[in-house]
């Protein structure tokens, strides 16, 4: 938009004069009606978010397929602030709160809330806890499978003097690829 204060300044007040002439304008309380409009729509879905007859995992679809693209409606367009993004974070850890339930503690014979990386473990984040976390499990036996890359890969290494750099050449690559369909199908 700018680099000085003065000219995002002047870039701003440029933008929302052309969008006066159109009929658009800036709604600075859009992300709170949104919040709303997100509880609202909890409520109209909170029998099945309780429901003991839905599983975990169709609850938990039905809150990213459904309340999630209501919460996040044209969110590429907000100027996100902490506090929205806090906002959004609560009623998320919310509704997940709601799917799956409290927690029964065998000590004390009771139901406790769950905590925060509780519900982070129960949705599944498995990729920040392979980041995090050593994984304690063992590899599957026998070969891995072959991926889709490692087939394109290979018939490149097979294709004399060529490289994935070869695919920002088209006239090259088009070579490259016919060299490879040679080797690997005959063409008749």
């Amino acid at each position: 938009m700018g680099e000085t204060r003065y000219e995002v300044i002047n870039t701003a007040s440029k933008l929302l004069k052309a969008s006066k002439t159109i009929g658009l304008r800036v709604n600075e309380e859009k992300t709170k009606y949104l919040m709303h409009a997100a509880t609202d729509a909890t409520s109209s879905i909170r029998r099945l978010i309780k429901s003991k007859l839905l599983s975990h995992n169709s609850k938990t679809l039905l809150y990213h397929n459904y309340l999630r693209p209501i919460i996040t409606y044209a969110s590429e367009t907000w100027p996100l602030t902490k506090g929205d993004g806090k906002r959004l974070m609560t009623f998320e850890r919310k509704v997940l709160r709601k799917i799956y339930g409290p927690k029964f503690n065998a000590e004390s014979q009771t139901y406790e809330r769950r905590k925060n990386q509780e519900l982070q473990e129960a949705n599944g984040q498995v990729i920040k806890e392979v980041l995090v976390n050593k994984i304690n499990k063992k590899r599957p036996l026998g070969r891995p499978r072959t991926r889709w890359m490692d087939v394109i890969a290979q018939d490149i290494k097979n294709v004399e003097e060529s490289s994935f750099d070869d695919a920002y050449d088209s006239e090259k690559w088009r070579n490259v690829k016919m060299a490879a369909m040679a080797l690997n199908w005959p063409i008749s």
